[in-house]
């Protein structure tokens, strides 16, 4: 994985049509492993094989644990991740629920900050999945506590409110 575009385009041409799970798998394990040019490469890749990939690396994200880290990071990086929190503004329940629980898997950051926007989802099962998702990952890596200093007001705002739903349902 030197860098040569000719080698780059040829690479990817011969890779654009492994989309099996295991092949994917192999791929996401070489990301992994890799260094700067070759996950470049590699999530180029990815984004060029557009949904299959994301279907795939979604179960990925299920079923290997080791793989998580990569798997979040070529997700995020190919914009996946922005497309889920711009549909969790959609008008239909179920593409909203399925975006919600993408994120859910995902789990970052940056996921996390979409989820505070849908814990005032219309839907119950939208509200109640990103609550249980925040609650996880606050217990787990302090989302919430870096959301409470969150240069916009309206995410400090929803992180002390999605804290006080959990406080009081821990309550209960």
């Amino acid at each position: 994985f030197e860098e040569n575009r000719n080698l780059k385009e040829l690479l990817l041409a011969s890779l654009a049509g492994k989309n099996s799970l295991e092949e994917i798998r192999i791929l996401t394990r070489l990301y992994s492993d890799g260094s700067g040019y070759r996950r470049e490469c590699l999530r180029t890749l990815f984004a060029s094989m557009g949904e299959v990939s994301e279907t795939k690396l979604m179960t990925l994200l299920a079923s290997e644990k080791d793989l998580t880290a990569a798997v979040t990071e070529i997700l995020e990086k190919n914009g996946y991740v922005d497309r889920c929190i711009l549909q969790l503004k959609g008008n239909f329940a179920s593409k909203r629920l399925k975006a919600c629980e993408d994120l859910c898997a995902i789990a970052s950051l940056k996921a996390c900050r979409g989820l505070l926007k849908s814990a005032r989802d219309t839907n119950r099962e939208i509200r109640r999945m990103s609550l249980d998702c925040l609650r996880r990952t606050q217990e787990t890596q302090g989302y919430l506590n870096i959301f409470k200093e969150d240069p916009d007001k309206k995410i400090r705002r929803r992180a002390l409110w999605v804290e006080s739903k959990l406080a009081k349902s821990a309550e209960a």
